[in-house]
């Protein structure tokens, strides 16, 4: 049972994280992945 605050905090944890791995300038070994190489996240 997840209440409401969680998603929430997840969401906006999300939202603040996806701007920082699509910078060309961070690179984080393990998280960086080339645009030609296709992720499948299902």
């Amino acid at each position: 049972m997840h209440n409401p605050a969680f998603f929430l905090g997840l969401l906006a944890i999300c939202a603040n994280a996806i701007p920082l791995f699509a910078r060309d300038d961070v690179k984080l070994p393990g998280f960086h992945q080339p645009e030609a190489v296709p992720i499948d996240l299902s």
